[in-house]
C-alpha cells in the first residue's frame, strides 16, 4: 500500500472518477443499443405497413380483377422492395422475406401475362370468356399462402429482434454492474485504509500532546508503521521535544521571555486592533470605530457642549478611476485622506465609510459659527488638484452638515442626515455644501 494519505487520496479520488466514468460509458452504450433497436424496429414497422398493404391490394385485386387493381399492387410490391432494401439493421435477417418478395413478383408477372392472354382471347371473341380460372385460382393461393409467410416471418424477426436486444442489454447490465461493484470495493477498501492509518496517526500524535502537556519532554513517538504526513509531524514532534529539553531556563530567564512575549503579543494586539477599527487604504477609522467614537463624542455633547458631523464625497473620482485607473483612483483617496487629517484639530475624527465617502467629526465646538469656514478651508484644500505620475489630477467634493443635536441626537441619525444634506449639495456645480434643511 502507497505509504502516504495524500497519494491514498489521489488513488482513491482516480477510482471515484474510475466509477464514474464507468457509469456515464454503460449509460451511453444503453442509450446507444436503444437507439439502434428504436431504428430496427421502425423499420421492420414499415415493413409490416408495407405488407399489410400488399395484402389490401392483393384483396382490391382478387375482388375487381382489372388493370387499375393489378397496377396498385406493383406499386405496393415495388414499396415493400424498397423498405426490404432500406432496412436498417442486419440484412440477413430480412433474407427469406427478400425471397418471397421475389417469388411474389415472379407470380405478378405470371398474372400479367394472363391478363394479357384474357384481354386477346376477348379481343378475338368478344363473346367468349376465358377459361383461365384454374391457373388464376392457384395464383391467388399462392398469393395469399406467400402473404401469410411474409407476415409469420416479419413477426418472427421482430422477436428476434427484441430476444437479441434484451439478450445484449442484459449483458451490457451484467458486465458494468460487475464492473462498478469491483470499482466501489476497490474505493471502499482505499478508504477503510486511510481511515485505520488516519486514526492510528492521530492517537499517536493526542498522545505526544498528552504527554508533553503532563511534562514528559523525553517522551519521543515512534515513526514506524506511520503515513508519510504524520511520520514528519512525529520527527518535529520529537525534535521540539528535544529542543525543549535542551533550553530548559532559569527561573529569571523564564519571567523575563514572559514579559518579552507578553510585550510582543500586546503590540500585536494593538496592530489588529488598530487595522480592525481603521480603513487599510487610508489609515482612516472605517465606519465601526468612527461610529464608536462618535457615540462617545455625543456622550461628552450631551453634558456640554456642541458637535458637527460633515459628510463628504468626490466629485468626479469616477472619472479619475475609470481613465486613470485604480491606482490612481487608490492615490487620490489616499492624498484626500491625508489632506483631511492635516485640515482638522486634534480634538476632531475622520473616518472612511467605503468608497469615496469620508465623515468628519467637529468635536468639542463651543457654537457652529466657525463650522462654515472651516467647511470652506476644507473644500479649498481638498479641491487643490492632486499630482500623480507627473499628472494633474482634479476632484471636487461635496458637503453634507448635520449638527447635534438640532438635527439628530444619535450617531446614526447625524451620519444620515449629513448625507442627505451632501446629496442635495451634489445638485450644484463644482464643490459645495449644504446644511440640513439648507
Amino acid at each position: 500500500m502507497i505509504n502516504s494519505i495524500g497519494n491514498k487520496l489521489v488513488l482513491l479520488f482516480t477510482a471515484s472518477i474510475l466509477l464514474v466514468v464507468t457509469i456515464l460509458l454503460s449509460i451511453g452504450v444503453t442509450y446507444k443499443e436503444q437507439g439502434r433497436i428504436h431504428n430496427e424496429l421502425n423499420s421492420l414497422m414499415k415493413i409490416e405497413l408495407d405488407i399489410d398493404l400488399m395484402r389490401s391490394q392483393l384483396w382490391v385485386f382478387l375482388q375487381h380483377q382489372d388493370e387499375a387493381a393489378f397496377k396498385h399492387i406493383y406499386q405496393a410490391q415495388r414499396n415493400l422492395d424498397n423498405s426490404l432494401n432500406n432496412f436498417i439493421g442486419d440484412s440477413r435477417y430480412l433474407a427469406n422475406v427478400k425471397q418471397m418478395n421475389q417469388s411474389l413478383l415472379g407470380l405478378l408477372e405470371h398474372e400479367r401475362q394472363l391478363l394479357l392472354a384474357q384481354e386477346s382471347s376477348l379481343e378475338a371473341k368478344p363473346n367468349v370468356r376465358s377459361l383461365s380460372i384454374k391457373p388464376q385460382t392457384l395464383l391467388h393461393s399462392r398469393y395469399n399462402m406467400i402473404m401469410q409467410n411474409m407476415t409469420e416471418e416479419v413477426f418472427y424477426i421482430h422477436q428476434t429482434l427484441l430476444k437479441a436486444s434484451a439478450k445484449l442489454q442484459l449483458t451490457n447490465l451484467l458486465a458494468t454492474a460487475a464492473v462498478n461493484l469491483i470499482i466501489a470495493i476497490i474505493t471502499c477498501g482505499i478508504a477503510w485504509r486511510i481511515l485505520k492509518r488516519f486514526n492510528a496517526g492521530s492517537k499517536a500524535l493526542k498522545t505526544g500532546i498528552e504527554k508533553l502537556s503532563e511534562g514528559e519532554m523525553s517522551y519521543q513517538m515512534r515513526e514506524d508503521a506511520m503515513d508519510r504526513e504524520f511520520a514528519r509531524l512525529a520527527r518535529f514532534f520529537n525534535r521540539m521535544t528535544q529542543s525543549l529539553r535542551d533550553s530548559l531556563v532559569t527561573r529569571e530567564e523564564l519571567e523575563q521571555q514572559v514579559k518579552i512575549k507578553t510585550a510582543q503579543l500586546e503590540r500585536k494586539k494593538q496592530k489588529l486592533q488598530f487595522i480592525s477599527e481603521h480603513d487599510p487604504l487610508t489609515g482612516l477609522k472605517n465606519r465601526l470605530a468612527f461610529e464608536k467614537a462618535l457615540d462617545n463624542a455625543v456622550i461628552k455633547a450631551n453634558r456640554s457642549g456642541v458637535l458637527a458631523v460633515l459628510f463628504i464625497d468626490l466629485d468626479k473620482f469616477k472619472e479619475v478611476n475609470d481613465n486613470k485607473g485604480h491606482d490612481a483612483g487608490d492615490y487620490v483617496l489616499s492624498s484626500i485622506a491625508s489632506r483631511l487629517k492635516k485640515s482638522v484639530r486634534s480634538s476632531d475624527f475622520v473616518g472612511r465609510l467605503g468608497g469615496d465617502e469620508f465623515v468628519v467629526c467637529l468635536d468639542l465646538l463651543e457654537s457652529f459659527d466657525a463650522v462654515p469656514a472651516k467647511i470652506e478651508n476644507l473644500i479649498a484644500s481638498l479641491s487643490q488638484p492632486i499630482i500623480y505620475k507627473e499628472q494633474k489630477l482634479e476632484v471636487d467634493v461635496s458637503i453634507g452638515v448635520s449638527y447635534f443635536p438640532q438635527h439628530a441626537d444619535n450617531p446614526k441619525g447625524l451620519i444620515n442626515a449629513a448625507d442627505q444634506a451632501m446629496y442635495r449639495a451634489k445638485t450644484g456645480e463644482g464643490s459645495g455644501y449644504r446644511e440640513v434643511g439648507g
